[in-house]
């Protein structure tokens, strides 16, 4: 079970589960992801979300090339996947979706991701009038690989903006930690703002936002190391 660390909601617009895992039928059910999304911390969780009026959003991840390329490649994949998504949204009364597909090598498929995801917003804004999309971005691969950002905005309602190779401030204890870098706040404000104005050139601030990941349950970090399964 996931031992969720609820202080700090109040500051957070949106939290975006991660994650379910998308394989070549769709949704991963038996995955660890959809269990826990499903589980009784996880609903938890989320009514203290909704308490501090943070939204909340599901993320839906593939970080391997045949599948993204398959999905990409199929009219009926793509259809059974929003139908899948869509009632899962439903089903939990949350907020949105976050696509979280990443795919170093996926410059070929850029124009029909961008297809896909206009396909998905629009399946969305249909049938769920309220419920919003967020396409998640490493910060390394802005207009790079499988990534549009300028055309991926037009549909999506919030791009989220992966922040972990950025120097970001968190605490264990009393000392700054992080997975990556470590914490150099003028390192941190300097690439931090330095991105956003490259972004702003191009989309909305307003679709912008940082998303940055925790693993742990406040006390211990990581609580956990996360998979693709």
């Amino acid at each position: 079970p996931v031992t969720i660390f609820l202080r700090g909601l109040s500051s957070l617009t949106t939290l975006s589960f991660f994650d379910i895992p998308i394989t070549e039928e769709g949704l991963n059910y038996s995955s660890w992801g959809y269990e826990s999304f499903t589980s009784l911390e996880a609903q938890e969780l989320f009514d203290n979300a909704r308490y501090h009026n943070t939204k909340i959003f599901l993320t839906l991840s593939a970080l391997n090339h045949s599948t993204i390329e398959n999905l990409l490649n199929s009219e009926s994949a793509k259809q059974q996947l929003a139908d899948q998504a869509i009632e899962e949204i439903k089903l939990a009364n949350i907020d949105g979706l976050t696509v979280d597909f990443e795919c170093s090598d996926g410059l070929p498929h850029r124009e029909k991701f961008s297809q896909f995801i206009s396909y998905l917003a629009t399946r969305i804004h249909n049938e769920l009038p309220n419920a919003k999309l967020a396409v998640a971005v490493p910060s390394s691969h802005i207009n790079n690989s499988i990534y549009n950002i300028e055309e991926l905005s037009k549909s999506a309602d919030r791009i989220f903006l992966i922040a972990s190779d950025f120097i970001v401030p968190e605490v264990a204890g009393s000392k700054h930690k992080n997975p990556v870098f470590g914490f150099s706040e003028k390192e941190y404000f300097s690439g931090i703002s330095n991105l956003i104005a490259t972004l702003t050139k191009t989309i909305p601030s307003e679709k912008i936002a940082l998303e940055r990941a925790w693993y742990g349950n406040g006390d211990k970090y990581p609580l956990y190391i996360p998979t693709s399964t």
